[in-house]
Order: C-alpha cells, then sequence, then structure tokens
C-alpha cells in the first residue's frame, strides 16, 4: 500500500514534470533535450499561476460582495465571519476596516436602540406593502394592513418616492 501511494503522487513519464525527472537522472540527456523539457514544465507552472491569479480574483471577489453586503445591511451575524474571509483573500484594507467598524458600531448599540432600528425597518417594509397594495388597487389587502399595525404608527403621514400619500 505505501508503495502504492508513493507511486500516485510521483509525476509519471509521460507527464512534462515526469520527463523532466527522467532526463535529469539519465547520463545519456542532450542539453537541447533538458531545454526542452524544462520549457514544458515552465510552460504547466505558467498555466497554473494564471488559473492560480483567476481562482484568487473570484475568491476575492466574492469575499468584497460579502462583505459589502454584511456591512450594508448592518447584519451582526454576517459582519464577523465576511470580515474573517476578507482578511483571508486580500480586500482592501480599507474596505475591511470599515466593515470593523460598523460591526463595533452594531455591538455598542443598546438594547433600546436595536428595538428602535428594528421598528423602523418594520414600518418601512409595512410602507412599502401598502404602497404596492395601492398601486394594484387592493382595497381590502389595504385595509387589513392598516387595521393590523400598531397604535404608533401613523400610516397618514406615509409617502411615497414621489411624494404622495395614501
Amino acid at each position: 500500500a505505501l508503495a502504492d501511494s508513493a507511486a500516485a503522487r510521483s509525476p509519471s513519464p509521460e507527464c512534462s514534470e515526469g520527463r523532466l525527472r527522467t532526463l535529469l537522472t539519465s547520463h545519456d540527456t542532450s542539453a537541447g533535450q533538458l531545454r526542452h523539457a524544462i520549457a514544458s514544465v515552465e510552460a504547466l507552472l505558467q498555466e497554473a499561476r494564471r488559473e492560480l491569479a483567476a481562482k484568487e480574483l473570484r475568491e476575492r471577489r466574492a469575499a468584497y460582495e460579502s462583505l459589502h453586503h454584511a456591512t450594508d445591511r448592518g447584519d451582526e451575524a454576517l459582519l464577523p465571519e465576511a470580515i474573517a474571509r476578507a482578511r483571508r483573500t486580500g480586500v482592501d484594507d480599507d474596505d475591511v476596516a470599515r466593515a470593523e467598524a460598523k460591526l463595533q458600531e452594531l455591538q455598542s448599540q443598546t438594547d433600546e436602540q436595536r428595538a428602535a432600528k428594528a421598528a423602523r425597518e418594520l414600518e418601512s417594509r409595512h410602507r412599502k406593502e401598502a404602497f404596492l397594495l395601492v398601486k394594484k388597487d387592493n382595497v381590502p389587502a389595504l385595509e387589513a394592513l392598516l387595521d393590523a399595525l400598531g397604535e404608533g404608527i401613523r400610516w397618514q403621514d406615509w409617502r411615497d418616492h414621489a411624494g404622495r400619500n395614501l
């Protein structure tokens, strides 16, 4: 079993690296043969480096997008992993610092601040839904939505992007 694993790891004579190893150990190898074998291995290495660079770019782009998404959403659960991934893949330090500042800001919020933020987000979703129902002319669903709103929400003051009220 040990011999099988060693044979599996060593390059076969048919591949560029295997041919180079064979030529290096042979005493009757010409300089031209050795030069050709080295060029073949170098071409393989260049291809591998190009593939590595492309893979690293894709990983860095995905990490940047993940970091940007977590920062924009202000998601305290996603930010630590996104920051760690960004560091591993070499995302720009300024972007990582912005995300760390956002995480610090989120972690320093009090429970009251978190509750107020959640209430604003919920009201924003309700407002968007209400204007969508107005656009669809769905009166029963709009009435149900407005009836379900809490006492502290003044839907009469809501405005859409064009400044129109409900």
